[in-house]
């Protein structure tokens, strides 16, 4: 459970590999052990540890002997300790089998790791190969195609953004009552911030619970990128999730949660505890300003139709 939670490629990866190695070396600490004391328990026979002459050693020297030998029994390795009687020769050939079929399992798994993480490093390069196509084939100007390939290489690519639920095709599948409760959690934290949902909350908790099921989305935005502009029509209320985002006013409007007095041309930079054109949700709206990622941006958006929508038909 604690790995399916890692939200990095490269650190899973690199879990994965601990795992692997903290699995090998606890087999071969019982596996020293087990080495370890067909010696100490034969007073009979020459042992590996009489046949190196090794009986005054100390118990912790002996088990250091022990792991090196049971380490080299699982990786392409030599030493100088060999069977010296029939129990230790068929406790080693049963290690050797056990251990052709845990080192070649290893080598698996960690090829596997690294050619998923290769899969996933593989987007990028494929995107910039279709741009380059495509700019070719249509003659883009030289100039616009350097500008273009500018701004994949220093914002698309470096983009941290989450992953996003449209991406996960699996979640199409979910059942109706998961999703819910998936969205529920999900958007739950935004709607709250919000003085008129958090009131909402508690009296009618199912109507939230529909609001965030059916209304809500999360949208990603590049550096540069613009989330909308002035003159356009309103389509929502936008809650910041993480990210910089800077609002351009062209005229006056009260678009932010305590920002009542804004002059023409003014610059606002958005806090992540704000929330951004909530007017759209109760009249027709038109933007009077420039919202605009100065930093990859992921926002939660609430459609102000899906809204009405959801307003008008509850309790009917």
């Amino acid at each position: 459970a604690i790995f399916d939670r890692l939200g990095s490629e490269h650190l899973l990866l690199a879990a994965k590999l601990v795992k692997y190695v903290v699995f090998i070396l606890m087999a071969n600490h019982y596996v020293a052990c087990g080495w370890y004391g067909i010696a100490a328990f034969n007073d009979e026979e020459v042992t590996w540890v009489s046949a190196l002459s090794l009986e005054d050693s100390s118990a912790g020297y002996q088990y250091l002997l022990a792991l090196h030998w049971s380490l080299t029994q699982f990786s392409p390795s030599t030493n100088n300790i060999a069977p010296s009687n029939m129990s230790e020769r068929f406790f080693a050939s049963c290690i050797v089998c056990v251990a052709l079929l845990v080192f070649s399992s290893f080598i698996s798994s960690v090829t596997n790791a690294v050619n998923q993480l290769r899969l996933v490093n593989m987007e990028p390069l494929l995107q910039e190969a279709r741009i380059r196509e495509f700019m070719m084939m249509r003659n883009v100007s030289t100039e616009l195609f350097a500008r273009v390939q500018h701004f994949f290489k220093h914002a698309y690519i470096k983009q941290k953004a989450r992953v996003r639920e449209e991406e996960i095709t699996f979640f199409t599948q979910l059942p109706e009552t998961l999703l819910i409760q998936m969205h529920s959690e999900v958007y739950m934290p935004c709607l709250s911030q919000h003085t008129v949902f958090e009131f909402f909350s508690n009296l009618d908790r199912s109507f939230l619970r529909r609001v965030a099921h059916v209304a809500m989305t999360e949208n990603g935005y590049l550096i540069g990128q613009d989330i909308f502009i002035d003159g356009t029509q309103a389509s929502g209320l936008y809650f910041p999730v993480q990210g910089r985002m800077q609002y351009e006013r062209v005229n006056s409007s009260k678009m932010f949660h305590g920002l009542d007095s804004m002059s023409r041309s003014v610059r606002h930079k958005v806090r992540l505890e704000e929330w951004i054109s909530e007017m759209s949700l109760w009249v027709a709206w038109i933007h009077c300003g420039r919202l605009r990622a100065s930093a990859p941006s992921e926002l939660v958006k609430l459609g102000g139709a899906e809204f009405s929508e959801i307003v008008a038909s509850h309790g009917s």
